[in-house]
């Protein structure tokens, strides 16, 4: 069976004889390849290409992809006595690394695997790139497992161990999964490791599985299998892509130059995707190709070179359009405005698929007030206005507040003033402790004066209110000191009482709070409470026994107030109810049912006390006293027990009151004397606050810097701030009517009118100024600002976000000492692919956008230098459009085509007029 593989590139030519097929890829062996390209079929160098991140411990190293097809042709197998392997890499400029990368892969999981040359990222001067270099730690475990000790250094080896060892590996290169399932079938690595390998991350931040790189892997670990072993390729995520970026597509060219350099034979693996993408044709037939190979026995063909038709390229002049626009006109310039008038003439912009012009505007000096209602602010934007604005501070502002603003950056901006404001301060509070000390005194002197008066108050106002409701008590015997109060001296105290709770309300609510605890009303003492009990049985006992004689009624008291037990008790009443009942039979013993009766009567009798109160008992035995003389002794010891539980209550709540009314006092005499003495300090401060604001608004007067811009501060008030002086540039886009689109499909021949309706702005300081802008497709700019310090500032963004992108500072920055005075810029639309030239300088530096990343540096500065004569400087510059090729005329009228891929010059032509 016979297969005509056809590719859709002209570059990449397929052996018939070279393709296998396993399974779902293709295997295509190819020997001697000069430059092997991947699928696409468009290929590029570079040693360096943008990443995203740096994380490597290895020496910055740069391989040279310089190489030429007959080395390549020359190589018949690879020496791993390392002689001319590293004689060739010296060559190329390789350095070697002093420490392993910190983030290790799955390499180091492999057995048998180790990595040759490995594709880091590192921040250079021109930002973040890639770099091939040799992977060092890797090569040298690899040689040291086949010959031990022999790789001490890169430049110490032992190659006479080495001469021993010659292999011929196969390198292999082509889609990560058929490289996985190659490594599978030669059981370099299992099951697991190959389904962590065709895991790519996510995201851009994620650790790849193994990094981009060439790996040599030994099929058996023994050393009697050395010269068993692959050198694999193994690919980045995007490497075969058709769109692969450009730093992709030259780290790709450079990795398959050195494979195809270390190998005699090279096999790709194509996955069934990846073959599908290829252009298959079939228009041959198997007898054909086996006809054909029959034939062509000898492999000599003659070949006639046939001349191209001769055709002139030129250019067809036809009439162009004409619009106008308002804006197009030079207006009258500000008078502060002292720039040159030609820098406010109307500029077409650059552009391959849009067209506009810009116009550029004098935005004068501003002055706006705003102001402030409680606004909120912190305070470091506080300080910073403390420090640079010109100030005018209210007079009414407290003297703390003023405090804070002197801590804040008063203090800093004006030291003498503030110095002399804090010594006055200070001796007013110095005075003012002083005079509060001895009004301090004082008033403790006075309470000490007052104290026995406030005394015989309080305990006249405690005696009133705990015998309250105890009329026939004594009272007076709770005054020791004077034994009987007339009316007069009763109301004294009384409104001194009064008057003391007036000026003092806290005593009278503390009186309250003690005298509900102290709960007068209920007598706990326990005599009384013994007491109260007999009296009130007594009672009971004589209105439920009817027809009680004296003597029975005096045998009844006796035994309440006698007998200790109750049974004695009982039995004594059971037998009264016993004579009641039976006065005949005095001799008998009381029965069963009069011992219920008098036990029943007994313990009724005990619930007497709770069903009445203690100041109502009180008042009732002057009457009992007086129907039942039996109970006189009785109540005169009850009411004893009364007198002195209310005495020893008066007595403590007395102290209690005392203590706590002699606190309050001093307590809120203190505090009244605070108030008029801070005051009267207060006052003071204000005025020495008013003199140190008068001082400060005077002398930030003469500050003319605006205000620039975690405790927060409330301020009230307004803020004047001053806008300097900028530059607007408005942006006029070149739009076709509806109509004119119809025309020009119908008839292409037709002059359009073009209008200018959408228009966009964005602002600049005085002193900056644009040095190249250009229209993008989808309504982006490319803008290069060089600002006040001659430093280049590059944007790329969307026309209503350029001005963000400004203020933001979102740019790629350049310094103009690196880049040199005089510069010239080349713009790729298609490939996202800016050159900046330095003229005299005669170095080319190339910039790559990323939507993400914004512009990147892809390597190094190219010094031309070279190439071009002493003297010659750089006049014009432009890539060719939808490549990687830069057109360069010098000022010897000379063009070269610069191709960024080969890094060669090829020649074009020499224009008549290089300006």
């Amino acid at each position: 069976m016979s297969i005509i593989l056809e590719v859709d590139d002209s570059d990449v030519d397929i052996d018939l004889t070279s393709v296998r097929h396993a399974e779902d890829s293709f295997m295509i062996l190819n020997d001697h390849v000069d430059e092997t390209g991947p699928l696409d079929g468009s290929v590029s160098l570079s040693e360096e290409s943008q990443s995203e991140s740096s994380d490597s411990s290895y020496l910055n190293i740069y391989l040279d992809d310089d190489i030429d097809d007959q080395e390549i042709d020359a190589i018949e197998s690879m020496d791993l006595d390392g002689q001319r392997a590293i004689q060739e890499l010296e060559e190329a400029d390789v350095e070697v690394s002093e420490q392993a990368r910190s983030e290790e892969d799955l390499c180091s999981s492999i057995p048998g695997m180790y990595r040759i040359l490995d594709l880091i990222s590192e921040r250079g001067t021109s930002g973040l790139v890639e770099k091939i270099i040799i992977a060092q730690d890797s090569l040298k475990h690899f040689l040291n497992e086949i010959s031990p000790g022999a790789h001490m250094s890169l430049t110490k080896v032992d190659f006479k161990a080495l001469d021993k060892f010659r292999v011929k590996p196969i390198g292999i290169y082509g889609s990560k999964d058929e490289i996985v399932r190659f490594l599978v079938s030669v059981a370099v690595i299992d099951d697991t490791i190959a389904t962590q390998l065709r895991d790519f991350p996510e995201t851009r931040t994620e650790k790849l599985p193994l990094r981009s790189g060439l790996y040599i892997c030994r099929v058996s670990e023994s050393v009697s299998a050395a010269k068993r072993m692959y050198v694999i390729y193994w690919p980045e995520e995007s490497t075969w892509d058709d769109n692969a970026s450009p730093p992709v597509r030259r780290n790709r060219v450079t990795f398959m130059r050195y494979l195809t350099k270390i190998c005699d034979q090279v096999t790709s693996l194509i996955s069934e995707d990846h073959a599908k993408s290829m252009i298959w044709s079939n228009s041959v037939s198997d007898d054909q190709l086996s006809e054909s190979d029959e034939d062509d026995t000898d492999r000599l063909f003659t070949f006639e070179v046939a001349k191209t038709n001769e055709q002139e390229e030129g250019v067809s002049v036809r009439q162009g359009f004409e619009c106008a626009s308002d804006e197009l006109v030079i207006t009258g310039l500000h008078p502060e405005c002292s720039i040159d008038p030609e820098f406010f003439k109307p500029r077409l912009l650059f552009g391959e698929t849009r067209q506009g012009f810009m116009t550029t505007q004098y935005v004068p000096v501003k002055r706006s007030i705003k102001t402030l209602n409680s606004f909120k602010l912190t305070a470091f934007l506080l300080q910073d206005a403390l420090l640079k604005a010109r100030l005018q501070v209210s007079e009414n502002i407290g003297p703390k507040s003023l405090n804070h603003l002197v801590r804040l950056g008063l203090g800093k901006r004006f030291p003498d003033e503030c110095n002399i404001w804090a010594k006055e301060i200070q001796s007013i509070k110095s005075t003012s402790q002083k005079d509060m000390e001895a009004q301090q005194k004082k008033a403790q002197d006075e309470l000490s004066a007052a104290r026995a008066r406030t005394e015989s108050s309080i305990r006249f106002a405690v005696v009133d209110a705990a015998f309250s409701g105890y009329s026939t008590l004594d009272r007076s015997r709770c005054f020791a000191s004077v034994p009987a109060l007339t009316h007069d001296e009763e109301s004294r105290l009384r409104e001194s009482y009064s008057n003391l709770t007036t000026i003092h309300p806290r005593i009278a609510d503390n009186f309250t709070d003690e005298l509900g605890r102290a709960n007068c009303k209920n007598i706990i003492d326990e005599s009384f409470r013994k007491s109260k009990e007999k009296i009130l049985l007594v009672l009971y006992l004589s209105r439920n026994l009817v027809n009680i004689t004296e003597t029975q009624l005096t045998a009844l008291v006796r035994s309440v107030y006698k007998d200790n037990k109750r049974q004695q008790l009982q039995s004594t009443l059971a037998s009264i109810l016993h004579e009641i009942a039976t006065p005949a039979d005095e001799l008998s013993k009381p029965t069963t049912a009069e011992m219920r009766s008098a036990e029943k009567m007994l313990k009724d009798g005990g619930n007497e006390p709770s069903l009445i109160s203690d100041p109502d008992f009180i008042a009732d035995l002057e009457v009992l006293s007086s129907t039942m003389p039996l109970l006189q002794d009785a109540i005169k010891v009850a009411k004893d027990h009364a007198q002195k539980y209310l005495g020893s209550v008066v007595d403590k709540l007395c102290r209690t009151l005392l203590s706590s009314a002699h606190r309050i006092q001093l307590d809120d005499t203190q505090g009244q004397l605070k108030l008029e003495v801070d005051r009267r300090n207060d006052q003071d401060l204000r005025d020495v606050g008013r003199s140190l604001i008068h001082k400060i608004d005077s002398l930030s007067a003469s500050c003319d810097s605006p205000i620039s811009g975690p405790q927060s501060f409330e301020i009230t008030g307004h803020r004047e701030t001053l806008k300097e002086a900028s530059l607007l540039f408005t942006i006029h886009l070149m739009h076709l009517t509806t109509e004119d689109q119809h025309e020009l499909q119908l008839h292409p021949t037709t002059v359009p009118n073009p209008r200018f309706k959408e228009s966009y702005s964005f602002q600049l300081p005085v002193g900056f100024s644009v040095s190249h802008s250009q229209l993008l497709e989808g309504d982006r700019l490319l803008l290069l600002l060089i600002d006040r310090n001659a430093n280049l500032h590059l944007y790329l963004d969307h026309l209503n976000n350029i001005e963000n992108s400004i203020r933001g500072e979102r740019g790629k920055t350049l310094h103009r000492d690196k880049i040199g005075e005089e510069f010239l810029l080349a713009f790729d639309e298609s490939q996202a692919i800016l050159a900046l030239i330095s003229c005299e300088k005669l170095q080319l530096h190339v910039f790559v956008h990323d939507e993400s990343r914004g512009f990147t540096a892809s390597g190094s500065a190219i010094n031309l230098n070279s190439w071009y004569g002493e003297g010659t400087t750089m006049k014009k510059a432009c890539f060719t459009s939808g490549s990687e090729e830069l057109l360069l005329v010098d000022s010897q009228a000379i063009a070269r085509v610069f191709s960024l891929t080969t890094m060669q010059f090829r020649f074009f032509g020499s224009p008549s007029h290089p300006d």
